[in-house]
């Protein structure tokens, strides 16, 4: 099997990071008025961080970039 192929256990496990992440950007825009930047992401809980990571790469996976990867780099 092609590993470009996104599986449907794929696209629940991402579905599910994806609302665990949409939760915890809420709470951080409720505590903080503002939306989570990069370096807010970068410190935030361990857990977190990995859900982050894992959301990357299932994305990845579904052959979508994430908007940090379309954002032009400094330098």
């Amino acid at each position: 099997m092609p590993s470009n192929i996104f599986l449907a256990q794929d696209m629940q496990r991402y579905k599910e990071v994806k609302l665990l992440l949409k939760s915890w950007e809420s709470d951080f825009l409720a505590q903080h008025r503002r939306k989570p930047s990069k370096v807010d992401v970068e410190n935030a809980p361990e857990e977190t961080q990995n859900l982050y990571k894992e959301y990357r790469t299932l994305k990845l996976g579904r052959g979508e970039e994430t908007l940090w990867e379309k954002a032009p780099r400094k330098g």
